[in-house]
């Protein structure tokens, strides 16, 4: 019956995604009144154009190679780089020698015909972090390395900041202050948008330590973004913005050169990205960027709080989450200075820019992708919950096995058996498999003890290195508490995992 009821709820999620709601949100409605003519229904409809196309452009070298400083360089206060899990590792084999790297020309303005993998993010007049008026993010890659993203996925690393390093709550506390509440709003929905696109993607990648795979967690989806339904409607109204600015892009697109070294390659990704184009809407307002920013001095208070954001990246203690962070935090920032800049911005994109832009929609449209396949998870586990609250309410049957037991009293002559009742409304065969079923699982769970074992053992390992790190380097807020609230956060992971 279960199986059945899997079959039919996974042919119908799609129709159930498209023409009814998304975690309690209507589809059928706008993203915006104010500044988007797009409903939930057509950006999914969208979404499954474009996607695919999508996914194969950034693994393009052009858009697989980041430049990203591996050295933290905080701010804000002092932290060590420090993450216990191996989750956190970035995978620095880049194999450079397969590139034809030209290590003497500069990336200036203008010079987005250079296919050189370890040219400078900044422009040559930028090279002592003076940061021009029109940019939108920090630039501090000056001795940064080439990293493939696609060997360093974005998902769960087990990575738990402490309360004292929350990236996300400092983001949140740099909101916009005086009477500018439209502008206010974009703010906060484009940092709410970004970080539950975060935690959409290490929900979708959650590592089971049991079937050793990545796979889905719905839980931790429904925990982080799916019972909140204006975290959801924030991933759209990103998938908007970035939509927008990728499309004020298109005019410009014959004067980028992704590959000088290989014209074929060249006009490849070119086409590639004209297919892309073609998707998105073009006769909707994506994102009216007209009805923001009508007083300058709230778009230059804007444009400082949104490079702090890029600046509190680089106080990530996870690396692997400190990249993507990164990227995308420039991403965003890419997209604003397209959307709010003088036009001749556009040309001063460097590749860095460029390459986060694209990435940060591929994030988007993979965030798209998870929430609907969440939502259809959750549709196939409500259903399942209640189709088994109507069999609990269900008048219990007796199996034959009862039904001889009532034949033999009824052909007896002495005292009559004394009528069968079901205790809680089980049937003789259901009892004997709950019986069965429960020395499998307590056979199992010994035997997973033991597969346990050695992951445990590196939580101790790690905790007690822990504590001999902290005093070892002389860390004077080291304390009782400190040492118990992190052995809770060890033990806290290990149950999650």
């Amino acid at each position: 019956m279960r199986a059945d009821l899997l079959v039919a709820f996974s042919a119908l999620s799609p129709v159930l995604a498209a023409a009814g709601s998304l975690f309690s949100i209507d589809t059928d409605e706008l993203l915006s009144n104010s500044c988007c003519d797009l409903t939930y229904a057509q950006i999914n409809t969208v979404n499954e154009r474009v996607r695919p196309k999508l996914a194969q452009l950034v693994t393009e070298d052009y858009f697989k190679h980041y430049k990203f400083n591996i050295d933290m360089n905080c701010p804000f206060f002092e932290c060590q780089s420090i993450c216990f899990s191996p989750g956190c590792q970035l995978d620095l084999d880049v194999h450079t020698q397969d590139y034809d790297l030209d290590l003497e020309n500069d990336n200036k303005l203008g010079d987005l015909n250079e296919d050189s993998f370890l040219d400078l993010l900044c422009p040559t007049d930028n090279q002592n972090n003076v940061i021009k008026s029109e940019e939108w993010c920090e630039f501090n890659d000056k001795n940064g390395v080439i990293i493939d993203i696609t060997r360093n996925p974005e998902r769960f690393t087990g990575y738990i900041p402490t309360p004292e390093q929350n990236i996300w709550q400092m983001i949140y506390q740099h909101h916009l202050e005086g009477e500018c509440p439209m502008e206010q709003q974009v703010f906060y929905q484009i940092i709410s948008g970004f970080h539950s696109s975060v935690s959409t993607h290490l929900s979708n990648e959650y590592y089971n330590n049991v079937t050793n795979t990545w796979e889905p967690n719905l839980e931790l989806f429904n925990f982080k973004v799916g019972d909140h339904p204006e975290r959801v409607a924030n991933i759209y109204f990103n998938y908007a913005l970035i939509s927008r600015a990728i499309l004020k892009l298109e005019p410009y697109l014959p004067e980028i050169t992704f590959n000088q070294h290989n014209s074929a390659n060249n006009q490849q990704i070119k086409s590639e990205i004209k297919q892309i184009l073609h998707e998105l809407p073009h006769d909707l307002d994506v994102f009216n960027e007209n009805l923001v920013f009508q007083d300058h001095g709230i778009r230059d208070d804007f444009k400082a709080k949104f490079k702090n954001v890029t600046k509190l990246m680089d106080c990530v203690t996870c690396d692997r989450c400190r990249l993507w962070g990164k990227i995308q935090s420039m991403g965003y920032a890419t997209a604003l200075k397209i959307l709010f800049e003088n036009p001749k911005s556009i040309k001063s994109l460097q590749k860095n820019e460029i390459m986060s832009l694209f990435n940060t929609f591929d994030r988007l449209t993979k965030s798209i992708q998870s929430i609907q396949n969440f939502n259809h998870l959750q549709a196939l586990k409500d259903a399942s919950a209640d189709q088994e609250k109507e069999e609990q309410f269900k008048a219990p049957l007796f199996d034959d096995y009862e039904d001889d037991l009532l034949d033999i009293a009824e052909d007896q002559s002495e005292e009559p058996l004394e009528e069968y009742v079901p205790k809680d409304g089980k049937s003789v065969k259901t009892a004997f498999w709950e019986e069965i079923d429960a020395v499998w699982g307590a056979i199992k769970f010994i035997f997973q003890s033991y597969i346990d074992l050695p992951h445990n053992l590196k939580n101790y390992v790690l905790y007690h290195g822990y504590v001999m790190w902290a005093k070892f380097i002389g860390d004077r807020d080291f304390s009782a508490q400190k040492n118990e609230e992190y052995l809770h956060n060890i033990v806290a992971a290990t149950l999650n995992h």
